[in-house]
């Protein structure tokens, strides 16, 4: 995925989808690829998204893979690139071998919002959303069971969310 900063600098994120046994990595560049920074999110392989929100962090949100704990981590470090936090998030209704996909996060006022998704025991994908406060503690968790693969959330403001998904 390649969005802009703040400031419109690139940030991309490596997404190896299982080629690479190196973890995902961020990267930040101006728009001619100069100045190329980047850094890695503990053990994070597989990136859904990076952004800077309003006040100029740096978060990421991706998922490890099945070699690790098959968790989503949600990242976070400040203007500077330093590291500040990092969330696991791995619903308890996921089947012990499958995973918990990161699929997307937006920022709307003071909270993030998180959309995942995983296999419980009936092998259909059920969609996780998670909503945190600033500091990525969980506020609230609601699931929807039903076979989609979800892939983006769009904020409504006050009036709720558009989660985007395909049929599976």
């Amino acid at each position: 995925r390649l969005f802009l900063t703040q400031t419109k600098k690139l940030i991309y994120t490596h997404q190896s989808f299982g080629i690479s046994f190196a973890n995902g990595i961020v990267s930040i560049a101006d728009t001619n690829l100069n100045n190329n920074t980047g850094f890695s999110d503990n053990s994070a392989l597989y990136h859904a998204t990076a952004f800077q929100d309003v006040d100029f962090n740096y978060l990421s949100f991706g998922h490890e893979s099945s070699n690790n704990s098959r968790r989503a981590l949600f990242t976070k470090r400040n203007q500077n690139q330093s590291f500040q936090w990092v969330k696991y998030f791995r619903h308890p209704n996921t089947t012990a071998t499958k995973l918990t996909i990161a699929d997307d996060a937006i920022r709307s006022n003071n909270t993030y919002t998180l959309l995942m998704h995983f296999e419980d025991t009936t092998t259909q994908n059920t969609i996780y959303l998670v909503k945190t406060n600033l500091n990525g503690d969980t506020l609230l968790t609601k699931t929807f069971a039903a076979n989609y693969d979800p892939f983006g959330i769009y904020s409504l403001g006050i009036n709720g969310f558009i989660m985007a998904a395909s049929v599976i």
